[in-house]
């Protein structure tokens, strides 16, 4: 399965991918692969105040997250009941033991506009090497859920 996010301003885009499913003692696991992508103005033409063309800025790719299966289907489900009911939500999804991934829907931040209808969805990428946030703005044309066959 794919779940894909995309800012509401369509320039930037959070990818999740299952790649593999592994049982450990009755437990499933599932192996998330997480690519998150940003477009933006053409910094070289910022600096003759010029914004004509968008281009590709940001790739981060995080090939490998270990989570239970039954904390991606809770998310899963969250993001099921925002896009019905509006419900905001805070979410970690547990991996190794001082690794995990967090994802919110808030609709307050400092810097950031947002509101219930377009809320902020920050992700939280930590581990012992090093510790990633990201925020975009979205709103409830923003996910879509497809299911892979590979």
């Amino acid at each position: 399965m794919i779940l894909t996010i995309n800012s509401e301003d369509g320039w930037q885009k959070l990818i999740v991918r299952e790649i593999e499913r592994f049982d450990i003692e009755a437990t499933i696991y599932i192996q998330l692969r997480i690519g998150l992508y940003s477009r933006y103005w053409n910094r070289k033409e910022m600096l003759n105040n010029e914004f004509n063309n968008l281009i590709d800025d940001v790739e981060f790719d995080y090939k490998q997250h270990w989570v239970k299966m039954e904390d991606w289907s809770e998310l899963k489900e969250k993001f099921n009941n925002w896009k019905n009911d509006g419900s905001l939500f805070l979410h970690k999804l547990e991996g190794e033991p001082d690794e995990f991934i967090q994802l919110e829907l808030s609709n307050s931040d400092d810097k950031m506009i947002c509101s219930v209808e377009k809320p902020i969805l920050k992700l939280t990428i930590v581990n012992t090497r090093y510790s990633i946030e990201y925020k975009m703005i979205i709103d409830r044309s923003s996910i879509n859920q497809e299911i892979s066959y590979n």
